[in-house]
């Protein structure tokens, strides 16, 4: 555990730098045993189905989100779906539990219904689970990788981070899953970082395009495209792109209301470069 816990250290930030807060935290949390409530009831939203028991499992992983700021921006339902995917084309029986202490329980309804997200969740409205664990006020360490006895193995968010996300899923599987940087690396070039799209009415949806080349003689694999705000989106093909190549990504912003914008998209491949930081700003009148 230890090892694995110097690692996340280590995986935190893509420069490879910690400072002494984040070493601390690591350190408080690493074996350290999650408490759940009495009665915890997970349901499936939009569909008859619930449960009340925590699985027995020799992994499990649980998210906490709380209600302050964005919820869809901490969620990421989309990106959920997909790792969720991911361990089970692995074959990796890992639950995941989430747990949402949600200031507005319609809204937070509305936005797993939204992005068909057909996983059990628990809207934990009374904040229950927090409270007897006291979590990290950062959301990058409010995801746990639990052990059999519940005891943390991991602390990080794979969906904030493909870094942690190839640490979780390499302590589930053994030693077995190739992390990102042994795979092969390729060259990308795009033409433009940032674009700025002007003063635009606020209602009328925006949308720019980045395209990004495949110069490197390897495949290009996008894995992941994190957006820093709910109100920007982003649409991109899966499939890998051949070498002299391009892949365009598609940004949509729909400002929520008028104001001044400057909004950052992040892009994981796999590149020596990565991750590219693309960038948005406008007026929205």
């Amino acid at each position: 555990i230890i090892v694995y816990c110097v690692l996340a250290l280590i995986l935190l930030s893509c420069s490879g730098s910690r400072d002494n807060s984040t070493e601390k935290l690591i350190v408080e949390w690493e074996g350290k045993e999650i408490i759940f409530p009495e009665k915890t009831q997970f349901a499936l939203y939009g569909k008859d189905f619930a449960f009340d028991t925590i699985p027995d499992a020799e992994f499990k992983i649980i998210t906490y989100v709380d209600s302050i700021g964005c919820a869809s921006c901490k969620l990421r339902l989309p990106s959920w779906i997909d790792f969720i995917a991911q361990l089970d084309t692995m074959k990796l029986n890992v639950p995941i539990l989430f747990f949402l202490h949600p200031f507005n329980s319609r809204e937070l309804k509305a936005i797993l219904r939204r992005d068909n997200f057909n996983y059990p969740v628990c809207m934990d409205t009374k904040d229950e689970l927090n409270k007897l664990n006291h979590f990290p006020d950062d959301v990058r360490f409010q995801t746990f990788l639990l052990n059999k006895e519940n005891k943390v193995v991991a602390v990080g968010n794979p969906i904030h981070n493909p870094n942690i996300r190839d640490l979780f899923l390499n302590i589930i599987s053994g030693g077995t899953f190739l992390p990102d940087e042994k795979r092969p690396q390729t060259e990308v070039k795009i033409e433009a970082l940032s674009m700025d799209l002007g003063m635009f009415d606020w209602k009328k949806e925006q949308k720019c395009i980045f395209t990004v080349e495949n110069t490197g003689k390897e495949l290009l694999v996008i894995d992941d495209v994190n957006t820093s705000c709910g109100c920007t989106t982003v649409e991109y093909s899966r499939e890998p792109v051949q070498s002299g190549k391009t892949i365009d990504i598609t940004v949509v912003y729909k400002a929520e209301y008028p104001e001044h914008f400057n909004k950052t998209i992040t892009v994981y491949c796999n590149s020596p470069v990565s991750p590219l930081q693309l960038k948005i700003k406008g007026d929205a009148k």
